[in-house]
């Protein structure tokens, strides 16, 4: 039988992976004919470094875009605007990983979403060294983007090496996806307001390709909805934010998020109370 505190630990982790679904190197697509590709095997990815160098050069061409984008003297307007060509993007890949760190034990999700039209395809690898951690592999695609699939597995090894032969798909609608909870075919699950959160600061000078803009967000004001799915997952009876901080790194160029971090430092309750600190690092490339 396991321990209480053994569950404890094991439900810390869940927590942790709530907000992850918001984020390595990313494919590029230029078509909407594209073919998905078929799940990544574990030993062609390495994780995102914990910090991301804002001068690296992108591993491929940037299309121009066809209107110039506005030179930039307020942070939320050109965030607004590249929220705006984000959604309204029809071909995307992002490509995320994060960090939780609870009383020593590091639990590690890794993962990607793309969209190529109305084709979706999302896989997520959770790996933790300790077995009060945990191990799993999910997958979801969709091709009209109404009608998805999903797979989740515990066979995978310490190589990330996972196995689904033989498991068939559930089907699920994609209003039923999303309350499964945890942002499933969410990329940015948190975004700023303007009035509640903080401009940190606009950075247009320190890098030659970037636009970087820092956020602390009200935590006395995060929507309802994202700790009611915490609270879901997890099983806590409380769940207190103590800061987070989202920073976007948008092109000079093209006026698009091409990189994004976000820190979090959190307590819950769950018969007792356990500090968690998480890091957060994505990349994203639009076709």
């Amino acid at each position: 039988m396991i321990k209480n505190w053994q569950k404890w630990f094991i439900c810390i982790f869940a927590v942790a992976f709530v907000s992850i679904y918001l984020v390595f190197d990313a494919m590029f697509l230029a078509k909407d004919n594209v073919e998905l590709p078929p799940p990544i095997i574990a030993e062609e990815e390495e994780p995102l470094p914990p910090e991301i160098n804002d001068d690296t050069e992108p591993d491929e061409p940037i299309n121009e875009p066809t209107t110039p984008i506005p030179t930039y003297t307020n942070g939320y307007v050109c965030l607004e605007d590249a929220l705006n060509r984000f959604y309204q993007s029809t071909n995307y890949v992002w490509r995320f990983a994060s960090s939780a760190n609870s009383l020593g034990i590091i639990q590690n999700l890794q993962g990607v979403k793309q969209l190529s039209g109305n084709k979706y395809f999302a896989e997520t690898r959770a790996y933790c060294d300790s077995t009060l951690g945990q191990r799993w592999y999910e997958q979801i695609t969709s091709s009209d983007l109404q009608n998805y699939n999903y797979i989740k597995t515990s066979n995978i090894n310490s190589n990330l090496e996972y196995n689904i032969d033989g498991i068939t798909p559930t089907a699920y609608t994609k209003q039923q996806i999303i309350d499964m909870g945890g942002g499933k075919l969410d990329v940015f699950s948190l975004t700023p307001k303007k009035g509640v959160d903080k401009l940190a600061k606009f950075d247009r000078d320190s890098s030659k390709l970037y636009y970087i803009i820092s956020f602390v967000l009200n935590v006395n004001k995060l929507p309802d909805s994202f700790i009611a799915s915490i609270k879901n997952e997890s099983g806590a009876s409380s769940v207190s934010y103590k800061s987070i901080r989202l920073i976007h790194y948008i092109s000079k160029t093209t006026g698009n998020i091409e990189k994004f971090e976000q820190d979090e430092i959190y307590s819950m309750t769950m018969g007792i109370s356990l500090d968690i600190t998480y890091k957060f690092v994505g990349q994203l490339k639009m076709g």
